[in-house]
């Protein structure tokens, strides 16, 4: 059943949206540290001398999938899911090597297309 709306449209009550595909991309983790202040401080009296010191030891970047930063549909866009595809198979993300080539072929003939 076609209702008629596009992405970003609505038609009270109903709405879709499309956000951007996703790209593999950076994240940053750093450990919420407050509660071993807090018990250094009651164990010993004193406030830990380097806390910024601490908590940039325990930052760590992960991959992960976030909103496309390109618009979709450009080349840069097919440029970038070239690379995420890439990254995946490196990543372990597709195990697969058979599938992984069949993606990366079917995302080369796209670009060209």
């Amino acid at each position: 059943m076609e209702i008629g709306l596009r992405p970003g449209q609505s038609s009270a009550p109903f709405g879709l949206v499309a956000p951007p595909p996703p790209s593999v991309r950076e994240a940053w983790i750093s450990p919420w540290l407050d509660p071993w202040f807090d018990a250094y401080f009651e164990a010993t009296g004193q406030e830990y001398d380097d806390p910024v010191g601490l908590k940039r030891s325990y930052i760590r970047t992960i991959p992960t999938l976030a909103p496309l930063a390109v618009p979709p549909g450009t080349f840069e866009h097919w440029n970038v899911f070239l690379t995420d595809v890439d990254k995946a198979g490196t990543l372990g993300w597709i195990a697969d090597g058979g599938l992984l080539s069949q993606i990366q072929a079917r995302v080369s003939e796209a670009r060209q297309a």
